[in-house]
Protein backbone atom coordinates (compact mmCIF):
# COMPACT_ATOMS: atom_id res chain seq x y z
CA UNK A 1 0.00 0.00 0.00
CA UNK A 2 2.82 2.41 0.86
CA UNK A 3 4.77 1.43 -2.30
CA UNK A 4 1.77 2.09 -4.51
CA UNK A 5 1.29 5.51 -2.92
CA UNK A 6 4.90 6.47 -3.60
CA UNK A 7 4.64 5.41 -7.23
CA UNK A 8 1.56 7.58 -7.73
CA UNK A 9 3.07 10.64 -5.99
CA UNK A 10 3.94 13.16 -8.74
CA UNK A 11 5.99 15.26 -6.33
CA UNK A 12 8.72 12.62 -6.50
CA UNK A 13 8.65 12.27 -10.29
CA UNK A 14 11.17 13.75 -12.73
CA UNK A 15 9.71 16.40 -15.02
CA UNK A 16 10.82 16.71 -18.66
CA UNK A 17 9.83 19.70 -20.79
CA UNK A 18 10.04 19.47 -24.56
CA UNK A 19 9.71 22.57 -26.73
CA UNK A 20 9.06 22.43 -30.45
CA UNK A 21 9.70 25.52 -32.54
CA UNK A 22 8.13 26.42 -35.82
CA UNK A 23 10.43 25.37 -38.71
CA UNK A 24 10.15 28.88 -40.15
CA UNK A 25 12.16 30.21 -37.21
CA UNK A 26 15.15 28.14 -38.24
CA UNK A 27 15.75 30.46 -41.19
CA UNK A 28 14.77 33.66 -39.38
CA UNK A 29 18.34 34.74 -38.75
CA UNK A 30 19.04 34.58 -42.47
CA UNK A 31 16.43 37.24 -43.24
CA UNK A 32 16.28 39.51 -40.18
CA UNK A 33 19.36 41.69 -39.73
CA UNK A 34 18.17 43.54 -36.58
CA UNK A 35 15.04 43.85 -34.44
CA UNK A 36 15.61 47.52 -33.59
CA UNK A 37 17.96 49.99 -31.91
CA UNK A 38 18.30 51.10 -28.31
CA UNK A 39 19.75 54.57 -27.93
CA UNK A 40 20.50 56.69 -24.83
CA UNK A 41 21.14 60.43 -25.06
CA UNK A 42 22.29 62.75 -22.30
CA UNK A 43 21.70 66.49 -22.14
CA UNK A 44 23.66 68.94 -19.96
CA UNK A 45 22.22 69.25 -16.45
CA UNK A 46 21.01 72.72 -15.50
CA UNK A 47 21.08 73.62 -11.83
CA UNK A 48 19.23 76.25 -9.83
CA UNK A 49 21.25 77.79 -7.01
CA UNK A 50 19.43 78.86 -3.85
CA UNK A 51 21.38 80.64 -1.12
CA UNK A 52 20.23 80.82 2.49
CA UNK A 53 20.62 84.16 4.20
CA UNK A 54 23.15 84.59 7.03
CA UNK A 55 24.42 81.05 6.70
CA UNK A 56 26.70 81.25 3.70
CA UNK A 57 25.25 78.05 2.28
CA UNK A 58 24.33 77.23 -1.29
CA UNK A 59 21.90 74.53 -2.32
CA UNK A 60 22.17 73.10 -5.84
CA UNK A 61 18.87 71.80 -7.18
CA UNK A 62 18.88 69.94 -10.52
CA UNK A 63 16.22 71.35 -12.81
CA UNK A 64 13.79 69.00 -14.49
CA UNK A 65 14.45 68.08 -18.10
CA UNK A 66 12.25 69.78 -20.65
CA UNK A 67 9.72 67.75 -22.60
CA UNK A 68 10.08 68.08 -26.33
CA UNK A 69 7.55 67.77 -29.11
CA UNK A 70 4.56 68.98 -27.08
CA UNK A 71 1.52 69.64 -29.22
CA UNK A 72 -0.81 72.29 -27.84
CA UNK A 73 -4.53 72.26 -28.51
CA UNK A 74 -7.18 74.77 -27.48
CA UNK A 75 -9.63 73.06 -25.12
CA UNK A 76 -11.67 76.00 -23.85
CA UNK A 77 -12.05 79.71 -24.54
CA UNK A 78 -12.67 81.94 -21.51
CA UNK A 79 -14.46 85.16 -22.38
CA UNK A 80 -13.57 87.23 -19.31
CA UNK A 81 -15.66 90.38 -18.81
CA UNK A 82 -13.34 93.34 -19.29
CA UNK A 83 -14.60 95.26 -16.25
CA UNK A 84 -13.77 98.97 -16.09
CA UNK A 85 -10.98 98.57 -18.64
CA UNK A 86 -9.18 95.91 -20.63
CA UNK A 87 -8.12 92.86 -18.60
CA UNK A 88 -4.52 92.24 -17.61
CA UNK A 89 -4.35 88.60 -16.51
CA UNK A 90 -1.19 87.92 -14.48
CA UNK A 91 -2.17 84.75 -12.62
CA UNK A 92 -4.66 81.91 -12.49
CA UNK A 93 -5.33 78.58 -10.82
CA UNK A 94 -7.67 75.64 -11.38
CA UNK A 95 -10.11 74.19 -8.84
CA UNK A 96 -10.70 70.45 -8.75
CA UNK A 97 -14.26 70.92 -10.01
CA UNK A 98 -13.01 72.71 -13.14
CA UNK A 99 -13.60 76.31 -12.05
CA UNK A 100 -10.76 78.72 -12.78
CA UNK A 101 -9.82 81.83 -10.82
CA UNK A 102 -8.03 84.60 -12.72
CA UNK A 103 -6.11 87.61 -11.41
CA UNK A 104 -6.88 90.79 -13.32
CA UNK A 105 -4.10 93.17 -12.25
CA UNK A 106 -5.24 96.04 -14.44
CA UNK A 107 -4.87 99.32 -12.55
CA UNK A 108 -8.54 100.05 -13.20
CA UNK A 109 -9.93 96.58 -12.39
CA UNK A 110 -7.89 95.14 -9.46
CA UNK A 111 -9.94 91.98 -9.09
CA UNK A 112 -10.30 88.22 -9.06
CA UNK A 113 -12.54 86.68 -11.71
CA UNK A 114 -14.03 83.20 -11.24
CA UNK A 115 -15.21 81.27 -14.29
CA UNK A 116 -16.82 77.84 -14.53
CA UNK A 117 -15.43 74.85 -16.43
CA UNK A 118 -17.48 75.80 -19.50
CA UNK A 119 -15.86 79.22 -19.70
CA UNK A 120 -18.79 81.21 -18.31
CA UNK A 121 -18.52 84.02 -15.77
CA UNK A 122 -19.48 83.22 -12.15
CA UNK A 123 -18.41 86.18 -10.04
CA UNK A 124 -15.66 88.71 -9.36
CA UNK A 125 -14.01 90.05 -6.21
CA UNK A 126 -12.70 93.62 -6.15
CA UNK A 127 -9.64 94.84 -4.21
CA UNK A 128 -8.25 98.25 -3.32
CA UNK A 129 -4.74 97.27 -4.40
CA UNK A 130 -3.41 95.44 -7.45
CA UNK A 131 -3.09 91.69 -7.00
CA UNK A 132 -0.57 89.82 -9.14
CA UNK A 133 -1.03 86.11 -8.50
CA UNK A 134 -3.39 83.62 -6.89
CA UNK A 135 -3.22 80.06 -5.59
CA UNK A 136 -6.01 77.74 -4.47
CA UNK A 137 -5.99 76.50 -0.87
CA UNK A 138 -9.25 74.50 -0.90
CA UNK A 139 -12.59 74.38 -2.70
CA UNK A 140 -13.65 77.86 -1.58
CA UNK A 141 -10.47 79.58 -0.37
CA UNK A 142 -7.62 81.20 -2.29
CA UNK A 143 -4.51 83.20 -1.40
CA UNK A 144 -3.73 86.37 -3.35
CA UNK A 145 -0.58 88.50 -3.46
CA UNK A 146 -1.22 92.24 -3.04
CA UNK A 147 1.70 93.96 -4.76
CA UNK A 148 1.86 97.49 -3.33
CA UNK A 149 0.42 96.70 0.10
CA UNK A 150 3.05 93.95 0.64
CA UNK A 151 0.36 91.56 1.84
CA UNK A 152 -1.13 88.15 1.16
CA UNK A 153 -4.91 87.96 1.37
CA UNK A 154 -6.62 84.69 2.25
CA UNK A 155 -10.00 85.05 0.56
CA UNK A 156 -13.29 83.13 0.70
CA UNK A 157 -14.55 83.23 -2.88
CA UNK A 158 -18.10 82.24 -1.88
CA UNK A 159 -18.58 85.24 0.43
CA UNK A 160 -15.91 87.53 -1.11
CA UNK A 161 -14.58 88.10 2.42
CA UNK A 162 -10.91 88.44 3.36
CA UNK A 163 -10.36 85.76 6.00
CA UNK A 164 -6.77 86.63 6.87
CA UNK A 165 -4.21 89.30 6.04
CA UNK A 166 -0.57 88.17 6.07
CA UNK A 167 2.14 90.87 5.97
CA UNK A 168 5.30 89.93 4.07
CA UNK A 169 7.09 93.31 4.28
CA UNK A 170 8.14 93.30 0.62
CA UNK A 171 6.36 93.81 -2.67
CA UNK A 172 5.03 90.35 -3.53
CA UNK A 173 4.69 88.68 -6.90
CA UNK A 174 4.00 84.97 -7.49
CA UNK A 175 2.49 82.52 -5.02
CA UNK A 176 1.71 78.80 -4.82
CA UNK A 177 0.29 76.42 -2.22
CA UNK A 178 2.52 73.40 -1.53
CA UNK A 179 2.23 70.81 1.27
CA UNK A 180 -0.04 73.00 3.36
CA UNK A 181 2.17 76.09 3.07
CA UNK A 182 2.27 79.22 0.93
CA UNK A 183 5.41 79.86 -1.11
CA UNK A 184 5.64 83.49 -2.24
CA UNK A 185 8.28 85.32 -4.27
CA UNK A 186 9.14 88.84 -3.16
CA UNK A 187 11.18 91.82 -4.19
CA UNK A 188 14.90 91.89 -3.29
CA UNK A 189 15.44 88.29 -4.39
CA UNK A 190 13.46 86.71 -1.55
CA UNK A 191 11.24 83.64 -1.34
CA UNK A 192 9.22 83.16 1.84
CA UNK A 193 7.43 80.03 3.01
CA UNK A 194 4.43 80.90 5.19
CA UNK A 195 1.91 78.70 6.99
CA UNK A 196 -1.84 79.33 6.76
CA UNK A 197 -1.80 81.20 10.07
CA UNK A 198 0.64 83.76 8.67
CA UNK A 199 3.79 82.51 10.39
CA UNK A 200 6.99 82.68 8.33
CA UNK A 201 8.47 79.18 8.32
CA UNK A 202 11.60 79.97 6.31
CA UNK A 203 13.15 82.53 3.99
CA UNK A 204 15.48 81.99 1.05
CA UNK A 205 17.40 84.47 -1.08
CA UNK A 206 17.71 83.88 -4.82
CA UNK A 207 20.56 84.75 -7.16
CA UNK A 208 18.30 86.64 -9.59
CA UNK A 209 15.36 88.94 -9.02
CA UNK A 210 12.11 87.29 -7.94
CA UNK A 211 9.21 87.34 -10.37
CA UNK A 212 6.47 84.71 -10.35
CA UNK A 213 6.85 81.49 -8.38
CA UNK A 214 6.17 78.22 -10.20
CA UNK A 215 4.85 74.88 -8.94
Amino acid sequence: MELRSAQNDNSMANVYIKIKTNPLLDNLENYVVEFGKFEINFSPLTKLILRKEKQGQQLLIPSSLSIGKIKLAKLRLFDIPKGTSKCTITGCDLFEDGRIVFVDSSEANKRLVIMNSEGSFITEIQFQDRSLDVTIINSNTVAVTMFEEELIFKVDIDTSKILLTIPVNEKCFGICFVDGKLVVSLKHDIIKIVDLSGNVMSQISQIDDSTHSEE
